[in-house]
């Protein structure tokens, strides 16, 4: 499956299933921490499947939504979001066909002492990477990301819990991809 060597990418917290296609053709995937966040690229909110359909988690930076302060000087503002993001992934996925498998995986991710917002990122994605039984290796760089993340990737389509209420949602965070293909994720991206 792998490629090509190493690439840079944009930090982003548990990450679309488009960007895991694109990362699992490397062998070293390094994240920039010195890319400005851009609220158009949304770094700090991931989407997830409920039963109403997609809905957006944001985890709230400290100095707001229109800072233009590199990725590796944005710090967590408070932990009250963790309780709500964990609350929603449980009530959306706690019957989906893998939830027992990785729920505590992702649980040890919302609720680590993290506060700098590239370390939280760094660590959803090699939790998620290690799930998925990845051989890419990730880590942090002072490097500006090389690829961009807007491309004409498919998204795989897949059993979703909701598929008998909601069509089928394309391009949520990987935690849906996980939960419902399981030990097959890797076979999707």
């Amino acid at each position: 499956m792998i490629i090509e060597k190493q690439v840079v990418l944009n930090a982003c917290l548990f990450p679309k299933i488009s960007w895991f296609q694109k990362a699992v053709r490397f062998e070293n995937v390094l994240l920039s921490e010195e890319e400005k966040y851009r609220k158009e690229n949304h770094p700090n909110r991931y989407s997830i499947a409920a039963a109403g359909g997609r809905i957006e988690l944001t985890v709230p930076l400290s100095g707001g939504r229109n800072q233009k302060s590199k990725m590796n000087k944005l710090v967590i503002a408070n932990d009250l979001w963790k309780r709500k993001h964990w609350q929603t992934i449980q009530s959306s996925y706690g019957k989906a066909p893998y939830y027992l498998y990785y729920a505590d995986a992702i649980h040890e991710v919302i609720f680590s002492n993290t506060k700098e917002f590239s370390d939280l990122c760094l660590k959803s994605i090699q939790v998620m990477g290690k799930e998925m039984k990845l051989k890419t290796k990730f880590s942090i760089t002072h490097e500006i990301a090389g690829v961009s993340l807007i491309d004409n990737t498919e998204t795989p389509i897949y059993p979703q819990v909701f598929s008998d209420r909601n069509a089928f949602q394309k391009d949520l965070s990987v935690i849906d991809l996980l939960f419902n293909t399981g030990p097959d994720s890797l076979n999707y991206l």
